[in-house]
């Protein structure tokens, strides 16, 4: 596996033990084991915690997937500048995407980093994107 963005959605169907659990799962284990590096940005923080919140998640849990995410020696955070936020815009109107999405896009696009792990169908709208939704 290389270089891979991790959206929100894998965190979440992984927490909550939703459908595609065990795809979850395994794509976080292959990012943790070392076989390629995860991307994750401050949107991807604050989607998980708005869920989690919205949800009553326990504040043991929450804290756990937020130490795991921010701790991780395979998982770096990708900071968006305020062209990000500008690009977003253009890709939301240009792929009429959600401006959630757009952002993950944009800041993927800014970094160079050409695979998502989600199972939105979304992105397979964005060409140069290719989305890994399962082992």
């Amino acid at each position: 596996m290389q270089d891979i963005y991790i959206d929100t959605n894998v965190f979440l169907v992984f927490l909550k033990k939703e459908e595609n659990f065990n795809h979850a799962k395994a794509m976080l284990q292959k990012v943790a084991t070392g076989n390629g590096k995860g991307f994750v940005s401050p949107i991807t923080l604050h989607e998980l915690l708005w869920v989690l919140e919205k949800e009553k998640m326990p504040y043991t849990k929450t804290k756990s997937a937020l130490d795991f995410i921010t701790h991780h020696p395979n998982i770096s955070l990708l900071t968006p500048s305020v062209k990000t936020f500008y690009s977003a815009l253009d890709i939301k109107r240009e792929r009429n995407l959600k401006i959630a999405d757009s952002l993950h896009v944009a800041i993927m696009l800014e970094n160079d980093v050409k695979k998502i792990a989600s199972f939105d169908p979304d992105f397979d709208r964005i060409k140069g994107i290719d989305r890994v939704s399962g082992v």
